[in-house]
């Protein structure tokens, strides 16, 4: 382990002797200072790694095992062009023979960009937001905008290229947007009702959302109000699409006067009075002959002439009649006209 000088005598087998000495020298190993390389590259990118920076010594020899990928293995100073992470041992040798042996590990970490974009589904005329992400050094979008974020109104597919802000790494992903079905609501039901009377409109397809143009949210609404009525639905995606119907008030007389009546007592038409729909309260009618002779006064809606007059039948013949009705909003119409009465 130290230099020491060492003396030898050998005896033969007549007795005879002889000396010899050596002296030993340690010689140093060769110094290679101790080296590795962490670095970090792309993905699918090639790097060029100098190996060592270590000064080349021309009584030294140097050799690099493997030699795969190196430009020069019997260089301290060798270039590997490598794409993932390798080792590689150098053996040192000087001219004595000693030797030093040191590994290099070259650890490649691959700069990872990952870019996820979540699939969309848009709903005909509504815009979505595609969010790339946030972090990354620049942004480029199919359509050449550069924001994190894209605001799409049109379904197809699109996609943008990122840069990793520290290494310039890029990354691409695309996403498909999806069109979701607009729903086309149709309304059921009579689009016309009697005065007085209502009509149902109906939703004939079944949706998630009603909302009437009056703030109705059932599939159904009664109507007994002319004018327009619009419904707009919403189906399971979120899509929403309207409709719209007008309804007509149809207008019928609320109440009718017959202009003739038979009383002979066959239980067809033998009194004579107002005859009165729902929207009347009351009436009152009286009846006068051709001499203006009253006949018949009918003081409410019930009362009606049977065709006497002082307990006596009347004479066939036209009467004239005048009189008044009462609606159930309070307005008061009043009439007047001629029956005739036959037997």
């Amino acid at each position: 382990t130290e230099d020491t000088y060492y003396v030898v005598e050998g005896t033969d087998a007549n007795g005879c002797t002889a000396i010899d000495s050596v002296l030993v020298f340690i010689a140093n190993p060769p110094y290679f200072p101790p080296l590795s390389v962490d670095t970090t590259i792309c993905a699918n990118e090639t790097l060029e790694v100098q190996l060592s920076d270590a000064s080349y010594i021309s009584n030294y020899t140097y050799q690099w095992i493997p030699v795969t990928n190196l430009d020069n293995p019997n260089i301290p100073g060798a270039i590997a062009t490598i794409s993932e992470s390798a080792s590689y041992t150098l053996v040192v040798t000087t001219q004595q023979g000693c030797q030093s042996v040191q590994e290099v590990n070259i650890i490649i970490e691959e700069a990872s960009v990952e870019l996820n974009i979540e699939s969309a589904a848009i709903c005909p005329g509504e815009p979505v937001t595609l969010d790339a992400g946030e972090g990354f050094g620049a942004y480029e979008w199919s359509d050449g905008s550069t924001e994190q974020t894209l605001t799409v109104t049109e379904p197809g597919e699109y996609s943008v290229v990122v840069t990793d802000a520290v290494l310039g790494c890029n990354a691409e992903a695309s996403v498909t947007v999806d069109a979701n079905p607009e729903p086309e609501p149709t309304i059921d039901g009579e689009l016309s009702f009697v005065t007085g009377g209502a009509t149902t409109l109906t939703v004939a397809e079944t949706y998630d959302a009603y909302l009437w143009s009056d703030g109705v949210t059932e599939n159904s609404l009664t109507v007994n109000t002319a004018g327009e009525y619009s419904v707009t639905v919403t189906n399971e995606f979120g899509c929403t699409g309207s409709t719209a119907v007008t309804v007509e008030e149809v207008l019928v007389s609320a109440y009718v006067i017959p202009t003739a009546f038979s009383p002979n007592n066959d239980g067809v038409n033998d009194q004579f009075g107002v005859v009165a729909g729902s929207s009347v309260a009351d009436a009152r009618i009286s009846v006068f002959d051709r001499w203006g002779n009253k006949v018949f006064e009918g003081q409410d809606i019930s009362q009606l002439w049977d065709g006497f007059f002082n307990g006596k039948q009347c004479d066939l013949g036209t009467y004239v009649f005048a009189g008044s009705v009462t609606l159930i909003n309070g307005e008061t119409e009043s009439f007047k006209g001629n029956v005739t009465l036959i037997r």
